[in-house]
């Protein structure tokens, strides 16, 4: 139980080092050390949880996603728009940091195009490139 409680903090850590560092630069010059130093971290920490930074990325893709995929299954956005909407706002608000990293004009330049696409079963093509 004690490890679990570990990871999750280590995770948040990792996560919030890396919003952080997003609001001051572009995501192309953000290193693995550079979030560990913001999150006050040992690199082997970083490496316990994500084989590289594309790893990590993938990881908020598929955060991202999940979240959306459990909103849309509790409304049907055809019948029940008003609150689909609401849920949608409030996914977003309370999860403002991720889905920031999703709007970023810059974000779409990490997307491999050889990667799994987490967005694939939900009902739009993928990550919002502007």
């Amino acid at each position: 139980m004690m490890e679990d409680r570990r990871s999750r903090k280590s995770v948040k850590a990792i996560e919030d080092s890396f919003f952080s560092l997003i609001e001051e630069c572009d995501i192309s010059k953000i290193s693995v050390t550079e979030i560990c130093r913001r999150a006050d971290i040992n690199r082997s920490t970083f490496y316990a949880h994500y084989e590289d930074l594309n790893q990590f990325l993938d990881s908020l893709e598929i955060k991202i996603a999940d979240k959306l995929y459990e909103c849309t299954k509790q409304y049907h956005y055809d019948k029940e728009s008003g609150a689909f909407m609401d849920a949608m706002f409030q996914l977003m608000m309370n999860n403002r940091h991720l889905f920031s990293f999703m709007f970023r004009k810059d974000a779409c330049v990490i997307i491999e195009p050889t990667r799994k696409d987490p967005f694939e079963r939900l009902s739009w093509p993928g990550p919002i490139c502007f």
